[in-house]
């Protein structure tokens, strides 16, 4: 699997669910999180 690009323009952030470092975005801005994605995804 490809990482997302480090340019990635949003804040990462983490929560401990069960031990687990989990890795979530906040939707502040949906639609330009999803554009971003999209890209990425069509990169593959």
């Amino acid at each position: 699997m490809t990482a997302i690009s480090a340019d990635f323009p949003f804040k990462a952030h983490y929560i401990e669910v069960h031990g687990s470092k989990m890795h979530y975005l906040q939707e502040d801005h949906p639609h330009q999180i999803g554009t971003v994605l999209a890209e990425w995804y069509q990169s593959l």
